[in-house]
C-alpha cells in the first residue's frame, strides 16, 4: 500500500525528494553495500522502498555524520566542517 504512515511503501521519486538526491546517486546507494540501502521493492517496473527502513536509514546517517565530527573523547574535532 501506498500512502504516508510509516509501514507504508513510497516511490523512489519520493524517496529522491527525501533525500535531495537524483535518480543517479539512488542507483549508486543501492549499488554499494558499505552503506546498507534499504533494498527496493519492484512493483509492476516501478521502485518502492519501505518509508520506515528509509526513516531509519536516514537517521543512521545522521548519526554516523555527527560521530564523525567528535574525536576519541567526545569533544568535537577541529578539522570538522562548521
Amino acid at each position: 500500500m501506498v500512502g504516508d504512515t510509516e509501514n507504508d511503501l513510497v516511490p523512489s521519486s519520493k524517496v529522491m525528494q527525501m533525500l535531495c538526491r537524483s535518480s543517479k546517486t539512488l542507483r549508486k546507494l543501492e549499488a554499494d553495500p558499505e552503506v546498507c540501502f534499504p533494498k527496493k521493492i519492484i512493483i509492476q517496473g516501478r521502485k518502492y522502498y519501505k518509508k520506515l527502513e528509509i526513516l531509519n536509514w536516514i537517521d543512521d546517517m545522521q548519526v554516523q555524520s555527527e560521530r564523525a565530527e567528535l574525536d576519541f573523547h567526545g569533544n568535537k574535532r577541529r578539522d570538522a566542517a562548521e
